[in-house]
């Protein structure tokens, strides 16, 4: 994936919030679900400084897919690697995101973490 090839850019509203975003012509998720949709919110401010602070916050993403290479391309593309953690899989492997999330009792993670992976410099995981 090239710099730009996220999809039509398209509006959206939902009561007082209104968002610009990225949606493939195809309909299909980026990168098989492991690059998020991209999102640029039309205020001043992101709508969530309205949430109470619940003492959580996201520590870092991490990205699995077999094509590792692509990934970080488009990940520097857009100036996202840095909170990122990209774990190679199988051919076969299905791509996925989990979000880490730091909260009062310990870091916790939401998403599905592959079982089969592989470090970004090629060794498997836990090796």
């Amino acid at each position: 994936m090239h710099c730009g090839q996220f999809g039509e850019i398209e509006p959206m509203s939902r009561g007082t919030l209104s968002w610009l975003i990225t949606i493939p012509s195809e309909g299909t998720l980026i990168a098989g679900g492991a690059i998020p949709m991209l999102i640029e919110w039309s205020a001043d401010h992101h709508p969530a400084i309205r949430l109470e602070d619940k003492g959580c916050a996201l520590t870092r993403l991490d990205l699995f897919h077999p094509e590792v290479d692509s990934i970080v391309d488009t990940l520097d593309c857009l100036g996202l690697r840095a909170d990122t953690r990209i774990r190679g899989l199988p051919t076969n492997g299905r791509p996925n995101l989990v979000a880490v999330i730091d909260t009062p009792r310990g870091p916790r993670s939401i998403g599905a973490q592959s079982e089969l992976v592989t470090r970004h410099d090629g060794a498997r995981a836990g090796s």
